[in-house]
């Protein structure tokens, strides 16, 4: 199999276009029987030599990593190309927040809900189910301004490490985007540093919303009661106000 990838894989570097100018104007040059036909051919050396450039010059851009400038102002404009080519405005929208995971003291915001017989077996304890309705504020800080809350269920779903499948819905009860919300599903491996998760929906200023989370554990409460989460969000999503102007 990997033999006839490699015999394929020669063939269309033999029928690139500027394999074929080049030997074009070879022949033409070894036919030399007008003048003409040596100018075709130092002609066809020329366009082969651009192309060759432009191809070099295209995997090189292709190359670059996302996190740099111009891959992020390209991000923009391919955005802001495929919403003119379908007739609808998109947004890139970046946040960052803060969320506070009450799993003890006096008035918890997470509950387990459900277990089963592998539960207390396994460190990974598998098969336990939890809902939650966590505060979200801007800062780390519990006293900084409140963002909205974090609603939904998580369950331990790997049996060999710690892991969330989470479905959850960001709720905005504050600032600028009050009323909106954000879907979340994807799995959480807590071992991890960093871990990814995907922005799958979204209402009011976050309609028809698609993207990702990054998260990080900012503060891991020793006594149990408080653990604090960094998310990272970055969305695309409708542009509510051209929606409003059409409906005027």
């Amino acid at each position: 199999m990997e033999g006839n990838a490699e015999a394929e894989s020669s063939h269309e570097a033999a029928e690139s276009p500027e394999m074929l100018l080049w030997e074009r104007s070879r022949v033409l040059r070894e036919e030399n029987t007008a003048a003409r036909g040596g100018e075709w051919g130092d002609w066809l050396i020329v366009l082969a030599e651009r192309l060759r450039r432009d191809r070099e010059e295209q995997a090189t851009r292709l190359a670059r990593s996302e996190s740099s400038p111009e891959m992020l102002e390209f991000c923009k404009l391919r955005d802001y190309t495929e919403s003119t080519h379908t007739g609808e405005k998109r947004k890139v929208t970046r946040l960052r927040f803060y969320l506070h995971d009450f799993i003890g003291g006096d008035s918890p915001t997470v509950w387990a809900v459900a277990s089963c017989n592998l539960t207390d077996v396994l460190p990974s304890k598998f098969g336990k189910f939890l809902v939650l309705d966590n505060l979200v504020t801007s800062g780390p800080g519990l006293d900084s301004p409140e963002v909205g809350r974090m609603q939904g269920t998580v369950g331990q779903a790997d049996l060999h490490e710690r892991a969330l499948v989470m479905v959850l819905n960001l709720v905005f009860t504050k600032g600028e985007y009050e009323g909106s919300t954000l879907s979340i599903l994807g799995r959480n491996p807590l071992t991890h540093e960093v871990r990814e998760v995907s922005i799958v929906g979204g209402t009011a200023a976050f309609r028809m919303a698609t993207g990702y989370i990054l998260t990080s554990t900012y503060f891991k409460d020793p006594a149990g009661v408080c653990n604090v989460y960094e998310y990272d969000a970055v969305v695309y999503h409708t542009d509510r106000n051209v929606l409003l102007s059409h409906r005027r």
